[in-house]
């Protein structure tokens, strides 16, 4: 196979880079919903509303300073593989159809508008007019939030915001009334897993009014998260400030960190034949295989990323792996292997599912390279 760089992803990436925290948290994401004031909310409204909505906000982007950093598609406007490649990279909805369908199937011309440096976002015409998200690695609220409050000032300029002294920002949820935001990390428990205390911290996280899901899917065997990756998102924005919400919700997520790092110490100490089978397993298997399906890659960078932050392997940062996570996905295979010229083995040329399995293989044994069984 020729040489094969990751042509779709930008080097600079937000989750190219290290974050606070980073060895349990991935990273964090803000989302400020936000409705225009004298229009039905998406759900409510006509096609012309929501074309008219649309054009609002495009326009409001098109005056920001820089206006060349922000790109604006609307989504029916998408094939069916970028729909897809945008929800692996947390553009769109993991089911895209969602964004683009109201109650009764028709379609809902819905829109995005993405700055350069992937770090924020907006979504237009999904629940709400305009959902501004804002991303940052490892456990980085203030950031986030500090991203998308910069646009939401910026776009008040432009545009005119529902709200009332009452209840703050009218949102098509009344759970997300108030300020309107959303907090949601991305975390990685391998070692509350594999010491079965994770079940104690979900049902501590769902008390205290959080959720809780997996970020890839339940594994089948365990009814667990795939490769023990989960997200866990705020509940109702109606009380408080954004800084008390952010204050409490990262009081949850560092008391969940804590928890992860001395289930990792425990484990490492009581079960290190488990530990070490596991990560070494993970180690030689990538190393050797050919084909990888991209549940198989989940797992197999789990327990790596195990590994490293146990001491067995080293080479490598977390946050390299977390990058690792939105290349490997399905969706992003398949562009590659479209848009690139890649030479495959004669015994798979014609499959499209075990080219896409060879070329995820060959990314992965690439950017593990360096990685190797600590001294």
């Amino acid at each position: 196979m020729s040489n094969h760089p990751d042509t779709f992803g930008s080097a600079d990436a937000w989750y190219t880079h290290a974050g606070p925290d980073d060895d349990v948290v991935l990273s964090t994401r803000i989302r400020l919903a936000r409705n225009l004031a004298n229009f039905p909310f998406p759900l409510k409204s006509s096609r012309d509303e929501r074309d008219r909505i649309q054009a609002l906000v495009f326009d409001a982007f098109s005056k920001m300073p820089e206006p060349g950093r922000f790109q604006a598609v609307s989504t029916a406007r998408l094939d069916d593989l970028g729909r897809l490649v945008l929800a692996e990279r947390c553009l769109l909805p993991d089911s895209p159809a969602v964004l683009a369908s109201d109650i009764s199937g028709n379609d809902i011309p819905s829109g995005l508008v993405v700055r350069d440096d992937g770090e924020l976002l907006c979504q237009v015409n999904c629940r709400d007019h305009l959902h501004i998200i804002g991303f940052a690695a490892g456990l980085a609220g203030e950031t986030g939030y500090g991203i998308c409050q910069d646009i939401d000032q910026k776009l008040q300029d432009h545009l005119q915001f529902a709200a009332s002294y009452d209840f703050g920002f009218l949102t098509a949820s009344l759970r997300d009334a108030g300020s309107g935001m959303k907090i949601s990390v991305r975390v990685h428990l391998p070692s509350l897993v594999a010491s079965g205390k994770i079940q104690a911290e979900i049902e501590q996280l769902l008390a205290n009014g959080l959720s809780i899901s997996a970020c890839f899917g339940s594994a089948a065997e365990t009814g667990g998260a795939v490769g023990a990756f989960y997200e866990i998102s705020s509940g109702s924005s109606l009380e408080g400030t954004e800084f008390d919400q952010l204050a409490s919700f990262s009081a949850h997520i560092i008391r969940l960190v804590e928890q992860e790092r001395r289930a990792r110490l425990e484990f490492k100490d009581k079960q290190p034949t488990v530990l070490k089978n596991s990560v070494y397993k993970a180690f030689a298997g990538v190393k050797f295989s050919r084909l990888i399906s991209c549940n198989d890659a989940i797992v197999v960078l789990s327990d790596i990323l195990w590994g490293l932050n146990t001491g067995l392997l080293s080479g490598a940062a977390p946050y390299e792996l977390h990058a690792l996570l939105f290349r490997v996905r399905d969706a992003h295979m398949r562009f590659l292997d479209k848009a690139g010229a890649f030479t495959f083995e004669d015994d798979i040329v014609h499959s499209a599912e075990l080219k896409v399995n060879r070329l995820r293989c060959l990314i992965l044994q690439e950017s593990l390279e360096s990685v190797q069984l600590a001294g």
